[in-house]
């Protein structure tokens, strides 16, 4: 994982398990990383204008704890929602930090054919 300044920076995947319901496709039974998402409009942050899809740009967050969910199944897993109270968009990422993506943008346009229908 690349460092940013003094942070460690985290894939956010989180691969679940999808053995799915009885009857669905067997491609969906694949382990597919998930990734959060926020939706940002350009008025809150106006340096996202003129961003395409699939482009990758680095986010500064300072946020919250708006609440906290206990996972039943697994005790272990907390979930924290966060209201985000502030953000900067720093420059695009490096093409060839970018291209190690690949897999995570699939996710994403997989994604983006949900949410379309």
């Amino acid at each position: 994982m690349a460092m940013h300044g003094k942070h460690k920076m985290r894939d956010m995947g989180e691969i679940r398990n999808t053995d799915g319901p009885v009857g669905a496709s067997p491609e969906s039974n694949k382990k597919e990383k998930h990734y959060p998402s926020i939706s940002i409009s350009s008025k809150q942050l106006p340096e996202l204008k003129g961003k395409k899809y699939g482009d990758g740009i680095e986010l500064h967050i300072v946020g919250e704890v708006g609440g906290i969910r206990e996972d039943y199944n697994d005790k272990e897993e907390v979930v924290y929602e966060i209201k985000i109270k502030e953000a900067a968009c720093g420059g695009n990422i490096f093409k060839d930090e970018y291209d190690k993506m690949s897999e995570e943008e699939k996710d994403k346009e997989d994604e983006k054919e949900v949410m379309e229908e």
